[in-house]
């Protein structure tokens, strides 16, 4: 069973250097009404895809992370690689569920 975190690093790796800076931009605009943006200097041009997942979910927590790369996902018109995550993400929730 993948971790959250696993999920989200697993969709930032999937973009390409141009989507990873537009996706970038999203986080530091706030991308999601009631989350608080992260900082530019915390994202730097050079971030990469494991940056992005520490900063997402040290700043949002996995769980927020998420929701969060989902909506970007969306935005920047990646809705397969969206789609794709958000069925892992219930495949999880459902062997967790299963586990209890």
């Amino acid at each position: 069973m993948a971790s959250r975190l696993t999920l989200l690093l697993s969709a930032l790796e999937d973009l390409r250097s141009k989507e990873l800076k537009k996706f970038r931009l999203y986080l530091s605009e706030g991308a999601l009404e009631g989350f608080a943006r992260i900082p530019r200097g915390k994202l730097q041009e050079d971030s990469d895809a494991t940056d992005i997942a520490s900063q997402m979910t040290e700043m949002y927590g996995s769980e927020d992370s998420l929701k969060i790369a989902l909506h970007i996902l969306r935005d920047i018109k990646h809705n397969e690689l969206a789609a794709r995550l958000e069925g892992e993400l219930e495949r999880t929730r459902t062997n967790a569920q299963g586990l209890r």
